[in-house]
């Protein structure tokens, strides 16, 4: 866990240092690029929801496939 942490510092270091820099040029880009991402946001958050459900649905019919093939190869 805290090899994964480290391995963050950077990209917090990076993303800080950028979003100071945009700031001090012009606060309305960050508003606006905040903005901006909202909508893909949203889109990815929808179609993960509706993999997600997809997933689920099929899940009996994928364990009978497993079982039915471990059958097969245990023979």
């Amino acid at each position: 866990m805290l090899a994964g942490l480290a391995r963050h510092v950077p990209e917090l270091i990076t993303l800080v240092s950028l979003s100071v820099s945009v700031v001090w040029f012009s606060p309305w880009y960050l508003v606006l690029l905040v903005v901006a991402m909202v909508p893909p946001f949203l889109g990815e958050t929808r179609f993960a929801m509706l993999a997600y459900s997809l997933l689920y649905r099929s899940t009996p019919e994928r364990r009978e496939l497993d079982y039915s093939a471990w059958l097969g190869a245990s023979n």
